[in-house]
């Protein structure tokens, strides 16, 4: 029997959220979790037991963290996580490999970076405003 047409982004999808096991990921694709195991499979994913849940409340602070270059063991320590559940969380994000040595940063530091970006867009957004202020003179 063939499999229902379901487009490789939305097994992905389901696949790599780690909010979702198996059985929930199946049953909101409307395939059977060995169908979305071998579609997986097929697509390359790595197979890996689903059964918890992901530790990391914020997605979006981690992949920040990532790309910014903290190490593992600083984000284990953040997140109260193993420091091999950084790596395969970033596997599962889609986060890219860190290629070569690179030295890592501190999760001080990261947020000192943060602040001080949003402190930049804030002057050039206050910069632009006066600019405009002068021009309409």
């Amino acid at each position: 029997m063939a499999d229902k047409h379901i487009p490789n982004a939305a097994i992905l999808r389901v696949w790599r959220d780690p909010d979702l096991n198996v059985n929930q990921g199946a049953a909101l694709l409307g395939i059977n979790r060995g169908t979305l195991r071998r579609r997986a499979k097929l697509l390359g994913e790595p197979e890996t037991p689903r059964g918890q849940k992901s530790k990391i409340g914020d997605k979006p602070l981690f992949a920040r963290m990532w790309k910014a270059g903290v190490g593992t063991v600083e984000m284990a320590r953040h997140f109260g996580i193993h420091m091999h559940s950084v790596s395969h969380a970033r596997r599962w994000m889609g986060l890219p490999a860190r290629v070569g040595w690179q030295r890592p940063i501190t999760v001080a530091d990261f947020v000192l970076r943060e602040i001080m970006a949003g402190d930049a867009a804030e002057w050039k957004r206050r910069q632009d405003e006066q600019a405009a202020r002068w021009a309409a003179e």
